[in-house]
């Protein structure tokens, strides 16, 4: 049998390298006690995505029946969990968690050699991880979750921005080929089909081309259909149903416009904030106002 090639074994020693064995330790005694210590007050996976998942079991349909608030993607992120609780398998807080504390791995070993792959590529006498400042960006994604330690595995956001760097990669690849591409563009609109906002990026990654432009908006369209058609083919014009409700919803707390509001309150005291979930959002004249901008401002 033909020899593993050279770049396997250069692999395998970075992956066997202590240094990145202490990176890797590190990294998961961070997300472990990420994992042990959850939000004290509020948890918006309790509070909104059990209750969703208990109504679908129940057989409310998403969209159809509930108003549900997110693109098609998140219905298995947030189903998983319950039926795994359903089967003895955990609780349902914690198997969310744990769900995207395995996301996260995945998504840190990928980031790891992928960089050392590209400053590799730039400077082939790049040292890897015995340079000192190879452990800066890497100490700062740790440093970064634990210090957002309430908010990292909350949600849905982790999985987003991570599928979305996961199609990243693909960019960078040396060999643009055509299964590549659709790779990239899957990943692509799997982020889009969690959270609709890298949608406008369509444009700028389809720059990145370096195939025929008839085969790059071809495995566009495949990895769209990948994500998007069996939602469409089961919900259709339902899906409209998340941008309705993102339509005549308040801001919510911790968003870009509240910041914005609670620091004008600071000089105004106009402004209160409404203990009613999902939101919580702030109420009075400068929210109103803030609120009215935002609607226009985001999707731009």
């Amino acid at each position: 049998e033909p020899s593993p090639p050279a770049c396997y074994h250069e692999t395998m020693k970075k992956l066997l390298d202590w240094r990145m064995i202490i990176l890797f330790v590190i990294f998961l005694i961070s997300r472990i006690w990420i994992l042990q210590h959850p939000p004290a007050k509020f948890s918006d996976v309790k509070e909104d995505y059990e209750r969703y998942a208990n109504q679908w079991r129940y057989g409310l349909t998403p969209y159809r029946e509930i108003m549900f608030e997110y693109p098609p993607a998140v219905i298995p992120l947030i189903a998983l969990p319950l039926e795994l609780d359903q089967r003895g398998i955990g609780k349902y807080y914690l198997n969310y968690r744990v769900q995207t504390f395995a996301f996260e791995i995945l998504l840190f070993t990928a980031m790891v050699f992928c960089t050392l792959h590209i400053q590799k590529e730039a400077n082939p006498k790049h040292r890897g991880l015995k340079d000192w400042r190879s452990w800066i960006p890497y100490i700062f994604y740790i440093g970064a979750g634990v210090l957002a330690k309430d908010y990292w595995y909350e949600g849905i956001d982790l999985i987003f921005f991570g599928s979305f760097t996961l199609g990243l990669m693909f960019v960078l690849a040396k060999q643009q080929t055509f299964l590549k591409r659709v790779f990239l563009w899957t990943l692509f609109w799997l982020s889009v089909a969690i959270k609709i906002m890298t949608a406008p990026l369509a444009f700028p990654i389809y720059l990145t081309k370096t195939l025929p432009w008839k085969k790059e908006l071809l495995a566009c369209a495949l990895g769209g259909m990948l994500v998007w058609g069996v939602p469409i083919a089961l919900y259709r014009s339902s899906l409209s149903v998340f941008v309705v409700f993102h339509a005549n919803r308040p801001m919510k707390y911790g968003a870009f416009g509240t910041y914005l509001v609670e620091t004008i309150n600071e000089y105004t005291h106009s402004e209160h904030r409404l203990m009613k979930g999902p939101d919580f959002p702030m109420v009075g004249p400068v929210a109103t106002k803030v609120t009215a901008v935002s609607k226009v401002a985001l999707p731009i």
